[in-house]
């Protein structure tokens, strides 16, 4: 019982010290999004800093652009188990169901490649 009981712990340690890493890697990648749209109103966070996150609270940001043609955004949710272990998500703002279908399916392939990296 002494074996499981501190099996239990120790699987509990390494995921929460997991969660630490994701939330410190998100930070870190949010600061460069905000550095790369740093033009007015282009990078904005919805939801909570990464280390405040909940699974009822993701992190959320949306990234604006196109502001001298055709106005659009992308809303990218961070699990909390990104990027070790989870994928990002988004939606897709002023773009047809076509492009928001090819664009997603371009993300996956990345995704899929890029597995446990960084890749927003």
């Amino acid at each position: 019982q002494f074996c499981l009981c501190r099996s239990v712990v120790f699987r509990r340690v390494h995921h929460l010290a997991i969660m630490a890493g994701n939330a410190q890697r998100q930070s870190d990648e949010l600061e460069v999004l905000e550095a790369m749209y740093a033009g007015d109103g282009e990078f904005e966070l919805l939801g909570p800093q990464p280390a405040e996150a909940t699974e009822r609270n993701l992190v959320q940001v949306r990234v604006k652009g196109g502001a001298d043609a055709t106005p659009w955004a992308v809303v990218v949710t961070l699990p909390l188990g990104y990027p070790a272990d989870a994928r990002p998500s988004f939606q897709f703002e002023g773009f047809t169901r076509a492009q928001s279908a090819a664009i997603s399916e371009q993300l996956d392939s990345k995704g899929s490649v890029n597995a446990g990296e960084e890749c927003v």
